[in-house]
């Protein structure tokens, strides 16, 4: 039942998620759909090859803050001295937490970096096929914790830190719910994910998109990676009204 409930909590954050996205009208959230398993069990994969995009570069986890004067509000710190070339820590706070870019070359001229490859290792790493194996496996888990099978009556014989995870993953992405919902902006970063997510989700779910290119007039914080594979990082200086510190 701890088991479960896990699992559960899980994909209620993220149909928070879900839901925040359509909330904020971002571009083409309304396909995905937060009662469809794959795409609630999908979310997570997507923040898992997102962090190992950064840990490969070295680009240090981002660090999140409350403010507290005024409405309270997350805030995201991200340290680009590595890819900036500084000896010292240097910290990008965007207007907004995702209001950022990362951009690659790996492909022809720079364009928004679609995780791709990231999923493809993650998938591997899990012994599915593809990434839409891994989804569909990760969806599953629930009804195999209910339901028997041919096997017989289900029975789970698990670690603590299996639940820590999942307390982890839920705390990660009510995170992301308030990071959405706390401005009628639309992040940059999060336009870019959304737009990659739904490229893999379309993959079984056979929908052709016609996904925006973001604004490049947008005050952001931009991380590169050049043909050679290493980052280059910068802050795009803002227009009045918006700032970085």
């Amino acid at each position: 039942m701890s088991l479960f409930r896990a699992i559960t909590a899980e994909e209620e954050a993220a149909t928070a998620v879900i839901r925040a996205l359509n909330v904020r009208k971002y571009p083409n959230a309304e396909r995905l759909k937060e009662r469809q398993h794959p795409h609630k069990a999908a979310i997570w994969p997507f923040i898992t090859a997102i962090a190992d995009k950064l840990a490969e570069k070295n680009i240090a986890m981002p660090t999140m803050s409350l403010r507290v004067e005024g409405e309270p509000r997350i805030e995201l710190s991200i340290d680009i001295a590595g890819q900036a070339g500084l000896d010292q820590p240097f910290w990008g706070t965007p207007d907004e937490p995702f209001n950022w870019t990362f951009w690659s070359d790996r492909t022809g001229p720079f364009k928004p970096h679609d995780f791709s490859e990231e999923l493809a290792a993650l998938a591997s790493e899990k012994g599915a096929r593809d990434i839409e194996a891994y989804i569909a496996d990760e969806a599953n888990r629930r009804n195999q914790l209910l339901y028997a099978s041919d096997q017989g009556i289900p029975s789970v014989a698990f670690a603590d830190s299996l639940l820590i995870g999942r307390r982890q993953r839920v705390t990660v992405m009510l995170v992301v719910t308030i990071a959405i919902l706390q401005t009628k902006m639309h992040q940059l970063f999060l336009v870019q994910c959304l737009d990659a997510l739904l490229r893999t989700i379309a993959r079984f779910d056979g929908d052709p998109l016609d996904m925006p290119t973001l604004d490049s007039t947008v005050p952001r914080l931009e991380l590169a990676e050049q043909p050679d594979g290493s980052m280059k990082a910068s802050i795009i200086r803002p227009v009045t009204g918006y700032g970085f510190r």
